[in-house]
């Protein structure tokens, strides 16, 4: 589809005022893979949840949209138009909700007999994560089910390994106007980058594991370390559950992975920090890479930076998702490794567990992205100083509403729960809202269904019988798969009326897993050490169907 920059940029080639229009093809991960971009409408209603009231449209299978996407409706004059989907009222991945002041359902109802929804991509500005660009190579012309189409041809790399979910066109491999501040890929997480793992009582380089957990065909994960390397096209990836839920990689062949409970994040100041523990120091792990530079400072506040992971959980199985509450991360841009002394800008992010899809396990395979404004940075903080990024991130799940009881005796604590915890000894907790309790800790015994005990050092406090504070488990049987960090030059591709996204549209496969079964709108995985071809096609006749 070509997008309303590259009908302009088009215009301007035809009249010869651009010196092109499509010179390369960019290939991406960052979208939701779907096959079919055209879905048929089978009902639409009023509909409402709580007091909020909103239009509902159901297709007839699976609409694979998010929320924020432009979708174009069709085939009945009452309602064609271009929409935005707010969200999904409802698990049926059939089902979305748009907002009444766009489209309120006439009366009588439409006649629904092949009328579409469709995605559109006109506004497109980038794709949602760039990994490479290639040089067009070949260009023509064929014929398809009686539509007449250009062809673009493009070689993908032949080393790595993708999983591709977009495609777009630009004029040439970079912006011209942009230079050295053009968009760029920042980190891959490879085994080439030599990120480290640290805490207050170790520091390492991060381990390979190859084939991790395989062994015995259960497909979990298996190993003791809390960072580790593992190849994007391990064997634990092929798993029905994982396959349908996509939590593998997609960007090149090896991804860095965080096990969930390696950080305490607090998230309740402007910056969000570190929980510390004197007794526990491992919790301030993360993952840190020394020895850079960046020059942010010369780029608009506007521009963007993007990170690409997945959630991946140790076991695999149809309720894998149903621990976790949310997750927070912080890509932390610091002039010091040491902790607590040093400058920093911190791109910080909290998902609950609706943006995390928990419920439905759609997808777990995600793009977030902050602007350069958006960052939280310390008030001496500047962009020239920078030579260190270290990354934190956990997942969390509530086990309990609120503490009900505590009791410290002897440097031991007493929690009581309202309700049942869950937990086992050795697992991480956080305790917050509970004066002389607050904090991250490792349970010491699991005295019932309701009660719990750690390790404190503090003075006695008696029986406290009032509810109030919460505990939080750290869940060490989730992990962040790290994928890539990409800057986005956003203001110069504004500014440059010659250059930026001409055509866009997604790629998608039937693939099959490891029982046999298929997966329907799976990323296009492209083979380590293969070669392929890719090819673009849009007809201008239809207004620029793919």
């Amino acid at each position: 589809m070509l997008t309303t920059k590259g009908k302009n940029v088009l215009a301007k080639y035809l009249v010869n005022q651009a010196p092109g229009y499509a010179g390369y093809i960019a290939i991406g991960c960052g979208a939701n893979p779907v096959q079919n971009i055209f879905q048929y409408i089978s009902s639409i209603a009023a509909a409402s949840e709580g007091e909020f009231n909103y239009t509902e449209v159901t297709t007839s299978s699976d609409h694979g949209l998010s929320p924020g996407d432009k979708v174009y409706i069709n085939g009945n004059a009452q309602i064609n138009g271009v929409y935005t989907v707010l969200g999904f009222p409802a698990p049926y991945s059939g089902t979305f909700a748009l907002s009444l002041s766009e489209l309120t359902v006439p009366s009588p109802p439409p006649t629904l007999v092949d009328v579409t929804v469709s995605r559109t991509f006109i506004d497109q500005p980038s794709l949602d994560f760039e990994m490479f660009r290639v040089p067009i190579i070949s260009r023509g012309i064929v014929n398809e089910n009686n539509l007449t189409k250009i062809v673009f041809t493009a070689e993908l790399p032949n080393l790595e390994q993708y999983g591709m979910t977009e495609i777009g066109i630009y004029p040439s491999g970079s912006n011209p106007i942009a230079s050295t501040i053009d968009s760029k890929i920042l980190f891959n997480f490879s085994d080439t980058e030599n990120w480290e793992y640290h805490s207050d009582v170790v520091e390492k380089s991060v381990s390979y594991v190859s084939g991790a957990g395989h062994a015995n065909g259960a497909m979990n994960i298996s190993t003791a370390d809390n960072f580790i390397l593992v190849n994007s096209f391990d064997p634990i990836f092929n798993s029905y559950y994982r396959m349908t839920s996509k939590e593998q990689p997609r960007f090149e062949s090896k991804t860095l992975m965080l096990r969930g409970n390696t950080s305490a994040i607090n998230t309740s100041p402007t910056i969000y920090s570190i929980y510390e523990n004197d007794s526990f120091p491992e919790n301030q792990s993360h993952i840190h890479h020394t020895n850079l530079s960046f020059s942010f400072d010369k780029n608009s506040a506007d521009d963007v930076l993007k990170l690409a992971f997945s959630v991946v959980t140790e076991p695999t199985n149809s309720t894998q998702y149903s621990q976790i509450g949310g997750l927070n991360i912080i890509v932390q841009f610091a002039d010091s490794e040491t902790l607590g002394s040093s400058e920093y800008a911190n791109m910080q992010f909290s998902l609950n567990s609706t943006d995390l899809k928990a419920n439905n396990a759609n997808t777990q395979y995600y793009v977030v992205q902050k602007s350069l404004s958006e960052l939280k940075t310390t008030p001496n903080f500047q962009w020239s100083s920078v030579n260190t990024v270290k990354i934190f991130a956990s997942a969390f799940a509530n086990v309990g509403t609120n503490v009900s009881a505590s009791v410290l005796s002897s440097n031991v604590a007493t929690i009581t729960t309202s309700t049942a915890h869950g937990l086992l000894a050795g697992d991480s907790v956080l305790i917050t809202g509970r004066t002389g309790y607050n904090g991250l800790y490792k349970v010491a015994t699991n005295v019932n269904a309701t009660a719990f005990t750690y390790s404190i050092t503090g003075s006695d406090i008696g029986s406290n019988l009032t509810d109030g504070g919460t505990v939080t488990e750290l869940l060490g049987n989730h992990w962040i798969a790290l994928d890539g960090l990409r800057f986005e030059n956003i203001s110069s591709v504004t500014a440059n009326p010659l250059y930026g996204l001409t055509g866009y549209s997604l790629l998608a496969e039937t693939a099959v897993s490891s029982n046999g079964a298929s997966i329907t709108n799976y990323p296009l995985i492209k083979q380590t050490n293969t070669n392929n071809l890719v090819e673009f096609k849009f007809a201008l006749d239809t207004g620029g169907e793919i």
